[in-house]
């Protein structure tokens, strides 16, 4: 049982991080095409696609966790918020504020406050969008569901 839940945490991992590195990477061609003399100036550099995977990784791991029905909703949604902060704080915000300080363009301190109400403000965002999804299609599946026929043995 175990190794189906690792196996869909990689599953998840790869195609997270391959959509995610496409459009990133398109994104920054596109808005870059004119000034770049190097197509590998504007592209992401190695410690940064390493971060981003590894938060990639914490990321399906939250998902895979939160399908489990082993637990209550309202647990599984917090181990969720938490894991997928820690790992944005300590993957994506913490090398980004440390770069931009050792460039000599340091972030304010209260930036870090900013970016936790940020990204707790675009969680719930996109974690309420999730839920009427879920909603709507479920209320579909019951119709549906339903469903029964009337005349399925009837016989001549």
């Amino acid at each position: 049982m175990k190794n189906i839940f690792w196996k869909k945490v990689l599953f998840r991992t790869c195609a997270y991080f391959t959509v995610a590195l496409t459009v990133i990477t398109l994104v920054m061609l596109l808005a870059n095409a004119a000034s770049a003399k190097n197509i590998f100036e504007i592209s992401f550099s190695v410690f940064r696609a390493l971060m981003f995977a590894i938060f990639c990784f914490a990321f399906a791991f939250a998902n895979t966790f939160y399908s489990s029905d082993k637990m209550r909703e309202s647990f599984r949604m917090i181990a969720h918020f938490f894991i997928t902060g820690l790992a944005f704080w300590a993957c994506i915000y913490t090398p980004v504020s440390a770069e931009m300080e050792a460039s000599g363009a340091s972030l304010p301190p209260q930036n870090t406050a900013v970016m936790l109400a940020l990204f707790t403000v675009v969680y719930f965002v996109i974690y309420g969008i999730y839920k009427l999804i879920m909603k709507l299609t479920k209320k579909t599946k019951d119709k549906k569901e339903a469903y029964t026929p009337v005349y399925k043995n009837f016989k001549k």
